[in-house]
């Protein structure tokens, strides 16, 4: 199972200000009063920090002792697991943004009276009538399950430098790889190779490699063969060809990783030349090479074209995992990515004839000619009902990354019904995104694209199970799709890209 990757409220103030915040920084506390002086001087400390004038950081106080005690008069929560959430946020420019999660009752803004002086019945309104006055916005947003946001932002005035927080920026002096060599790493690295994908992705990558034991045991087992870049006596930088299990004649290149720090140097140059002269000498005598390349910019498809043979796409798994946070580089957006499935094959295909509805011949052909090997397959299009028997479905699921593979391996009389049933087990169990695989070797039934269609399943390509087996891939996914902010080097993959935009168009209006 492939699980590596290379590489309604609106707010006024909220457009002038950074997507992403310089700082932000959480506080948990009680239901309890007594627990207001700790959230003041959890903002009062911070201020000095980041540079917020004095007179500013009172400003800031206000708001959050006001609010507090708001939230915390109007319900009473004792419970220990009971807590209200205070994140603070200094975006670039200068603009403060306070959110207090509250879980209580729901808030009623209408029903908090307007302040009056004259009128002792309007007191319980005066905090709201200070933080109103005080923000440059304020609002209340129901979280329907999650409750309740108060959300404050102002405008604050800078009066010192801000401590260094940026730790994850490569430093500018390059350092020296005068003593690098490559070399495959044994199980005696695995600790290191723990530390090197922490301080690549933090803690967003494949699960594996934050477990030590298991980390050893598929470089012990040959399932992971890690090549290393060591400089002197520390590895800065590897990546990863993985094997299947089950032995089958191909491997994924993936988990490219090297240290922030390296980034400048000739790191990734060396790795990449190791790479390509590992695909070239093919030491296990594989079919193909595949790699699942992120989308969120061109650069690593650009790299991975360079390889002889080229890595091409066919089959492009929208919204398939979180976004890798990598250290040292600022993400453009939070969410997931999409990836881009490409192969460099290393034998022709071998499947004479491909049976798919006429409606996908043309972008069919331009995937498989675009490999350099469509000639040895035929498309038809052929359509005949299943055999009156049982289908036979098999799955792969990566819990940690949110998506799952649903494999058709037999297509029998009961193919839709058992489909979507193992399609919503998995959305059940908290799977946010599906890839449905379906074989191609026979004849699909008539009514296959309507039945896919009915449960938003999008065609996204060719899944190369084996260079004897292809296999039509439809999607499904629980977030909306960024067309946006998909970015394709390949001309053919850019056509994919269009074909499912035009179709996911057409499931949203349906």
């Amino acid at each position: 199972m492939a699980h590596g990757l290379f590489s309604g409220l609106e707010v006024s103030m909220t457009e002038n200000i950074s997507e992403n915040p310089s700082i932000s920084s959480l506080l948990r506390i009680h239901y309890d009063k007594r627990f207001i002086p700790v959230a003041r001087s959890f903002v009062e400390a911070q201020a000095p920090v980041l540079g917020i004038a004095e007179e500013s950081a009172r400003w800031l106080n206000l708001l959050v002792e006001e609010s507090l005690a708001f939230v915390m008069e109007k319900y009473v929560d004792s419970r220990l697991d009971a807590h209200i959430e205070l994140v603070f946020k200094l975006f670039d420019g200068g603009v403060a943004v306070i959110e207090i999660t509250d879980i209580g009752p729901p808030i009623h803004e209408d029903r908090v009276p307007e302040f009056d002086l004259e009128d002792d019945a309007s007191e319980s309104g005066l905090w709201y009538k200070l933080v109103k006055d005080v923000a440059d916005d304020f609002s209340f947003i129901n979280q329907h399950k999650d409750g309740w946001l108060i959300r404050m932002e102002k405008k604050v005035a800078m009066d010192g430098e801000r401590a260094g927080l940026d730790r994850d920026s490569a430093p500018e002096a390059k350092p020296s790889l005068a003593d690098h060599r490559i070399r495959l790493a044994t199980p005696g690295d695995a600790a290191e190779l723990m530390d090197l994908a922490f301080l690549t992705y933090r803690y967003s990558y494949a699960a594996d490699f934050y477990n030590k034991e298991l980390l050893e045991r598929a470089i012990s087992r040959g399932t992971y063969e890690i090549t290393v870049l060591d400089n002197g006596s520390a590895i800065v930088g590897a990546y990863v060809v993985i094997h299947p299990e089950s032995g089958e004649k191909w491997a994924e290149i993936g988990s490219a990783m090297v240290l922030p720090e390296y980034r400048t140097t000739r790191a990734v140059m060396y790795l990449f030349r190791a790479m390509g002269e590992y695909m070239k000498e093919n030491p296990r005598g594989l079919d193909y090479f595949t790699s699942h390349i992120v989308t969120s910019h061109t650069r690593s498809q650009k790299l991975l074209h360079k390889i002889q043979p080229p890595f091409k796409p066919l089959f492009l798994f929208p919204n398939m995992v979180p976004r890798p946070e990598f250290v040292g580089i600022k993400q453009g957006s939070e969410g997931r990515e999409s990836l881009i499935w490409s192969f460099s094959l290393k034998r022709p295909l071998r499947q004479d004839v491909l049976y798919a509805p006429e409606s996908r011949r043309a972008m069919l052909r331009e995937l498989l000619d675009n490999t350099g090997h469509g000639d040895a397959v035929a498309i038809e299009e052929a359509y005949q009902e299943p055999a009156e028997s049982e289908s036979l479905l098999h799955v792969e699921r990566v819990e940690q990354q949110g998506f799952a593979m649903v494999h058709l391996e037999t297509m029998g009389a009961d193919w839709f019904t058992a489909m979507a049933r193992e399609i919503m087990a998995q959305l059940a169990k908290g799977i946010e995104n599906i890839a449905v695989t379906i074989p191609t070797m026979s004849p699909p039934p008539p009514d296959m694209e309507k039945q896919l269609a009915s449960i938003n399943l999008l065609f996204s390509g060719i899944h190369l199970a084996a260079v004897d087996s292809l296999k039509l891939v439809y999607c499904l996914t629980t977030k909306p799709i960024d067309f946006e902010n998909i970015h394709l080097h390949d001309p053919a993959a850019q056509k994919l890209l269009e074909t499912m935009r035009t179709e996911y168009q057409a499931l949203q209006r349906a």
